[in-house]
């Protein structure tokens, strides 16, 4: 079993120890941005010594109480686009879930 973030992945272990199977099926989770990536081939390149960049922003960012509003853009949100409300995507699944 491939999942392709974190929620997915958690979510598959967790149903997977609940049925018992987690000597039955493999789970691969896997979760990052390319800067993230980015970082880990450099974390190759040094143990291999060869040249690496000393810094890779990964454009995270923090939100506090006093600006959440403005970071709300960046939460995970428990409701659809009107467009999307109904329809599966290409894929034949939901495009968000409720």
């Amino acid at each position: 079993m491939f999942a392709t973030d974190l929620n997915t992945g958690g979510g598959a272990a967790t149903g997977l120890r609940n049925a018992g199977r987690t000597d039955a099926v493999n789970l691969v989770g896997f979760d990052a941005s390319p800067k993230q990536v980015q970082g880990v081939e450099q974390a190759l390149a040094a143990i291999e010594g060869r040249e690496t960049e000393r810094d890779i922003e990964t454009d995270l960012i923090t939100i506090t109480k006093d600006d959440a509003q403005a970071g709300s853009k960046y939460s995970y949100k428990q409701s659809c686009a009107p467009a999307h409300q109904g329809r599966p995507s290409p894929e034949g699944r939901p495009w968000c879930v409720a």
